[in-house]
């Protein structure tokens, strides 16, 4: 179930609540008004360029190991 964020348009607070997608009316926990309406929720994503360093740092690190492994392997055969 998403987490919503409402305004009651009854005594003017925000408040968050765990809420069916479906669910039409949140009853307002400070005064128990039906008038209520979401909020947009603010967001946080990943800037690219950060996982550009981690993931293209590991990728490298692999390739790396694997040419190790590559090379053991062509001195011992």
């Amino acid at each position: 179930m998403p987490i919503y964020e409402l305004h009651c348009q009854s005594c003017h607070r925000d408040f968050e609540t765990m809420a069916g997608i479906n669910q039409e009316s949140i009853a307002c926990p400070h005064c128990r008004s039906t008038e209520t309406r979401r909020l947009i929720s603010h967001t946080h994503f990943r800037h690219a360029d950060h996982w550009v360093k981690d993931m293209m740092g590991a990728m490298h690190r692999s390739k790396e190991r694997d040419q190790l492994k590559k090379e053991a392997q062509q001195s011992i055969g």
